[in-house]
């Protein structure tokens, strides 16, 4: 428990910007090394007003993210879990911290497509994202979409409707109920999937939480 409050606590700092940090964090060799120096150095790329959070050592929101994930039944995977996904390690600002709901996977055994579209489909257009969707679920392809009605639900959809493996990437708190009318989709999802996010329990959506979502799709 100890070391993912040490995790928490950076992205209490940092929030999604916390992978920003990562070479820190192998200068000093662990993420406990990184909590408990009180000097950090520059290392030629961060400013001393860009450290200066890290003085702030109080790991109560920690607990607090700590506990409602444990009440919640959302997992918490750190950057240094077995079970973080190794192709995110490789994106922009990798997430230092998922939160999960369902099935995690063996990652390296996963041949996985990234759904994207419009959220006000036409009929053809998701006549044939079910189409297509369909016969990729059932040739082994898992399908990664975000959460958003239109085409990436349908994508998803028609991945569960199939028998397959899938999963949602979120922009907000796996506790949020967003977008209500896929409700009971992403119950699906949690059912015989994943739902991931880098946000904890309580965020809400936000404009900007989608690019940083659409980065985690694309990874």
């Amino acid at each position: 428990m100890e070391h993912i409050l040490y995790w928490l606590w950076l992205t209490g700092l940092y929030g999604t910007a916390s992978g920003r940090l990562l070479p820190l964090i192998e200068h000093f060799g662990s993420i406990e090394k990184v909590y408990r120096s009180t000097t950090y150095p520059s290392l030629g790329i961060y400013s001393y007003k860009f450290l200066q959070k890290m003085n702030n050592k109080s790991l109560v929101w920690a607990e607090k993210i700590y506990n409602a994930c444990e009440k919640k039944n959302i997992a918490i995977i750190t950057y240094e879990d077995e079970r973080y996904p190794e192709v995110l390690k490789n994106i922009f600002i990798p997430p230092v911290i998922l939160y999960t709901k369902g099935q995690i996977p063996d990652w390296d055994n996963l041949l996985m497509l990234s759904i994207v579209g419009t959220r006000k489909a036409t009929e053809y257009g998701l006549r044939i994202t079910t189409s297509l969707c369909s016969e990729l679920s059932k040739q082994g392809v898992t399908l990664v979409s975000g959460v958003a009605n239109g085409i990436d639900s349908k994508a998803i959809e028609s991945a569960v409707d199939s028998g397959a493996y899938s999963i949602m990437i979120s922009p907000c708190g796996l506790d949020i109920n967003y977008p209500k009318i896929n409700e009971k989709l992403r119950t699906k999802v949690i059912n015989t999937g994943l739902m991931i996010s880098e946000y904890p329990p309580g965020t809400g959506v936000k404009s900007w939480y989608f690019k940083d979502r659409n980065r985690l799709i694309a990874g």
